[in-house]
């Protein structure tokens, strides 16, 4: 007999109830047996029942709802203990769309992949019918469960009909951007670097450090002694010493990690680690270079200065990991306060009980082989008054276009954080020489966002490593209040809340959803993001005003 296990809000008990009776007739006939909350004894201790029933069954169904993203008991051991299953391939997972909720694949990403019950589309409360309904997805149970018992309890999901995984790569989205696993320890590094690598990082470098702020540049931040690693000699002959030890006893990758982290704006680091992978996965259109590319936008720039201020924004932008295993991406708009997407943070909006397990991560860098070299330098959420202030999304924004209707201009989609601690006031890697600058914040601007314009995004798409999303013709245009942007720079789940740049590295939107008609199957056109010049002015209205960063 098949276990399946019921996850679901308190509040949605009397809806659930009724899929109990139609499924009633799967029990009696043998093939399922249910439980849930409901069925753990009043003289249990709840989570530890929860535990047991949950990690014991093979098909867990998740009732979908707002709701469920504010359960204690869903969030703190029900998602846990069923996502931690999935990755083992001992459990099988359906959602059942049981209340209207659009966003619900950004808050649990680990049952994006499949489609939800009944139909993908709408919500059980949305059909007039129930009873058929129920019906329906009591049928697609009794089926699953069959399967299930064929197949033995572990593999897959497999079929058609509403079992079918269903993945979302969002628009024009490159296939490398796969679900990852939260942050794995730096492995030994086996990338080292010969002939003109070796000598490019010999020059980076000699550029970045004197004898003395290289030594302690290795003595804080990755304890080593300089004396002990080379001969005497000139600041270059002892790099190139330097590199040799790195490259015997496989740490380059980390050299170069922490050299860029204690130098975020140098130049020749910051090019010589995007040609060596150590740099953001860029996403660029049309199969070009990123070194014709970086030509291409700087037509009218200083090259040298566009890559310093992307070395100074990598450091300011963090992975936002949530209790449920969800993630988004946030940005430091002050010394203790990041910006990012409400409905990234909604389902955890007065509840200052689980600020503490919300996660802030900055300086998570891979090598293009995905090797961890930095997993990052880890914040925590203030305990009291971490929601600074908000504004929701707007009804229109699940529209697919034409839009029916206007944007209420107070609809921003933005979520005020504060953090536990100063990060714009620290210095930038999880260890730093004495007087390492601060890694400081970034300042938002009105844009005119006119068609055509570049637009960049730096993102951590499923709680990948640090991601930059270059797209010249990138901005197509704004909607008819000017409340929202639309462009074509690729963007994933987890890219909620990413800052948005011009060609000059200026802010100038919050990104916050694509297009909705992928949900509708149908191809999707563009990615969608918040003016920043709305959200300045109504944190202005609400008495915020934004400091500037310390001066270099």
């Amino acid at each position: 007999m098949i276990k399946v296990y019921l996850s679901y809000a308190d509040e949605d008990a009397k809806l659930v109830s009724e899929l109990r009776k139609h499924a009633s007739l799967l029990e009696r006939a043998g093939k399922i047996e249910l439980s849930g909350p409901e069925d753990i004894d009043a003289h249990e201790e709840l989570e530890r029942a929860v535990k047991v029933h949950c990690g014991a069954a093979d098909i867990v169904l998740f009732f979908i709802s707002a709701s469920f993203f504010h359960s204690k008991r869903v969030l703190d051991w029900e998602l846990p203990i069923s996502e931690k299953r999935l990755g083992e391939g001992t459990v099988w997972a359906v959602p059942v769309l049981l209340r209207p909720n659009k966003r619900w694949k950004d808050a649990a990403p680990s049952l994006a992949p499949f489609r939800g019950w009944p139909d993908g589309e709408r919500a059980v409360t949305e059909h007039s019918d129930r009873d058929t309904v129920w019906s329906d997805i009591v049928d697609a149970l009794g089926d699953l469960a069959e399967k299930r018992e064929a197949l033995g309890r572990n593999g897959p999901v497999i079929g058609d009909g509403p079992v079918v995984i269903q993945r979302h790569w969002g628009m024009q989205q490159r296939p490398e951007l796969q679900p990852k696993a939260p942050p794995p320890r730096p492995k030994a590094d086996a990338g080292i670097v010969e002939g003109r690598q070796y000598e490019d990082l010999v020059n980076a470098l000699v550029s970045a450090f004197t004898p003395r702020t290289l030594e302690r540049m290795l003595q804080f931040r990755l304890s080593k002694d300089l004396q002990a690693l080379v001969r005497d000699g000139s600041l270059t002959d002892m790099v190139y010493d330097l590199i040799r030890e790195a490259n015997t006893d496989g740490w380059t990758a980390a050299l170069v990690a922490a050299a860029r982290e204690s130098k975020p704006g140098n130049p020749a680091l910051i090019a010589f680690s995007q040609q060596y992978g150590a740099g953001p996965r860029t996403l660029l259109p049309d199969g070009r270079s990123y070194e014709l590319f970086v030509n291409e936008a700087n037509s009218l720039l200083n090259p040298t200065e566009w890559r310093t201020r992307l070395g100074e924004i990598e450091g300011q932008v963090c992975c936002i990991e949530l209790p449920s295993g969800a993630s988004g991406t946030g940005f430091l708009v002050g010394p203790d306060l990041v910006m990012t997407n409400y409905h990234v943070v909604a389902p955890y909006a007065g509840r200052d009980d689980l600020a503490g397990r919300i996660a802030l991560r900055f300086d998570y860098k891979a090598l293009s082989d995905g090797t961890t070299i930095s997993s990052g330098r880890e914040y925590r959420l203030a305990t009291k008054g971490w929601l600074v202030d908000f504004s929701l999304d707007s009804p229109v924004d699940s529209q697919v276009l034409p839009n029916k209707g206007l944007v209420d201009p107070d609809h921003l989609d933005y979520a005020l954080l504060r953090c536990a601690g100063s990060p714009g006031l620290d210095p930038v890697g999880t260890r730093s020489e004495p007087g390492a600058p601060p890694r400081r914040w970034i300042v938002g601007q009105p844009c005119s966002f006119e068609p055509g314009k570049p637009l960049f995004i730096l993102q951590h798409p499923r709680g990948s490593a640090l991601r930059l999303a270059l797209e010249m013709n990138g901005i197509i245009g704004v909607n008819e209040n000017a409340t929202r942007v639309r462009y074509r720079t690729n963007t994933d789940h987890g890219s909620s809340g990413a800052p948005c740049f011009d060609a000059s590295w200026n802010l100038i939107a919050l990104h916050h959803s694509g297009d909705p008609a992928f949900y509708e199957d149908r191809p999707a056109t563009y990615n969608e993001g918040i003016p920043i010049g709305f959200i300045l002015e109504r944190l202005r209205r609400n008495g915020i005003v934004l400091a500037n960063p310390p001066v270099s």
